[in-house]
């Protein structure tokens, strides 16, 4: 995918990736201090396998390869060819002072926003740990989570003081309706009315089976439940309470969020 309302300069070192899938995003520190127009432009002619989806500063975020290709960033294929590499300049030895006021927090949330939607990827740190039972953890983590669990790098970035509840913040923040704004950008390709294009993406009678450990009316419990995908679709954006259009019970609109997102993506790539 190509992120919407960034600047994209095509890197070098856009490897095949089999399946095109992603399921984490991997945080990067650049070490050295200059921009990310000045990496992206690096990125363009570097001969030594080394790339990134993209890059970030104190006042923008570009992106410098398709997310479906594979980045040289990890150090391990299990890196490489599952996670979004993103490359934030600035030093391990930073602050979280420094770090707090050197990045482009709002932006790169919106940024990181579309990705957790488009490939279904929590908004959380993994621990390393789960990395190891799981390589495909859809999760955010460090290189020196992937060096951690994955061997291959003896990088440490993006360092202990980064601010990552800053950052899952700022993705949070940005992460309501963008789902919708995808399926309105992808109405624009069609040439009849909305209500004809969103029953051409989401036919009425189409329905999304949940089955999650969600908290079902206050209760933790396992629930196994279909929901009409177009009422999902139109009522997810506006945070309602509950989805009075389709029978189901009352479940936590955020959990459903992060459910459905994955299957939404697929949808809307079709």
């Amino acid at each position: 995918m190509k992120v919407t309302g960034i600047a994209f300069i095509q890197g070098r070192n856009a490897f095949h990736d089999a399946d095109g899938r992603k399921f984490g995003i991997a945080i990067h520190n650049t070490s050295n201090d200059g921009t990310a127009d000045d990496e992206a432009s690096f990125a363009k002619r570097r001969t030594d396998n080394v790339s990134s989806h993209f890059y970030a500063d104190n006042r923008s975020v570009i992106q410098s390869l398709d997310t479906d290709s594979k980045a040289g960033h990890a150090g391990s294929d299990n890196g490489n060819q599952n996670a979004v590499a993103v490359e934030i300049t600035g030093f391990n030895h930073w602050s979280r002072d420094k770090w707090l006021n050197n990045v482009a927090w709002e932006q790169l949330g919106a940024v990181l926003a579309q990705v957790c939607v488009f490939y279904g990827v929590a908004v959380r740190r993994a621990t390393v740990q789960e990395m190891r039972d799981n390589p495909k953890v859809r999760a955010l983590y460090s290189h020196d989570d992937m060096r951690r669990a994955w061997g291959g790098t003896d990088h440490t970035d993006p360092g202990e003081n980064f601010p990552w509840d800053r950052l899952l913040d700022a993705i949070d923040a940005a992460r309501s309706g963008v789902a919708l704004v995808q399926l309105k950008e992808r109405e624009t390709d069609m040439d009849f009315n909305q209500d004809a294009k969103l029953n051409a993406l989401f036919n009425a009678d189409s329905m999304v089976s949940l089955d999650t450990d969600a908290t079902v009316d206050g209760k933790g419990s396992r629930a196994s439940f279909a929901v009409p995908l177009i009422v999902l679709v139109k009522e997810i954006g506006k945070k309602v309470d509950t989805l009075a259009a389709a029978p189901q019970p009352t479940i936590d609109l955020d959990v459903l969020a992060d459910l459905v997102a994955e299957k939404l993506a697929v949808r809307l790539k079709t």
